[in-house]
């Protein structure tokens, strides 16, 4: 007589087969949401150094024209034409601050998604507020000058941004540089 025996079969199911696709998947996603994150991190940080970068590159430029410094109070926003010549800015060394100024806000527009920039005399610093009117969120600065001319304030460079593209939320973000 002969004997029946059962062949044992090795090796993986279906079954087995798809709950390991699905480990693996959900091992991947999360890793993917780590890149993700890492990289909206090193954006971040990216326009945070730019920023510091640009608000100290005015700060020293402020330093160095200690004779022009109260033309920083309220500079101009465009360039004069003459700055940009070998003749220089001619004799009203006001148009040298506003032109620096308008080359500088220039530059944070472009190294800066929403770069905006301000110069003041702020007696409480560090009071950057965001706004939002009709759905447009913008920074507004809180530039308290001294109440008498005697009262020293010191001068604030002031820099926003939109960090849209960094984060979920479109809200801007603010640093400021106390000379």
């Amino acid at each position: 007589m002969r004997r029946l025996t059962r062949v044992k079969h090795e090796g993986f199911s279906l079954l087995e087969v798809m709950l390991a696709v699905a480990i693996l998947s959900v091992g991947m996603l999360g890793m993917l949401l780590l890149m993700v994150k890492s990289t909206r991190l090193s954006t971040s940080s990216n326009y945070r150094s730019a920023a510091t970068q640009l608000a100290y590159s005015m700060a020293d430029s402020m330093r160095s024209n200690p004779t022009q410094l109260s033309a920083y109070d309220s500079p101009g926003t465009t360039g004069v034409a003459a700055c940009y010549t070998s003749a220089g800015c001619g004799a009203t060394a006001s148009n040298m601050v506003d032109t620096e100024y308008a080359l500088w806000s220039s530059r944070l527009a472009a190294a800066i998604p929403g770069g905006v920039g301000m110069l003041c005399r702020d007696t409480s610093p560090g009071d950057a507020q965001i706004t939002s009117i009709s759905g447009v969120v913008t920074p507004t600065w809180n530039c308290a000058a001294p109440a008498t001319p005697s009262a020293a304030a010191p001068y604030v460079v002031k820099v926003c941004w939109n960090p849209a593209r960094e984060t979920i939320a479109t809200v801007p973000t603010c640093t400021e540089i106390t000379l």
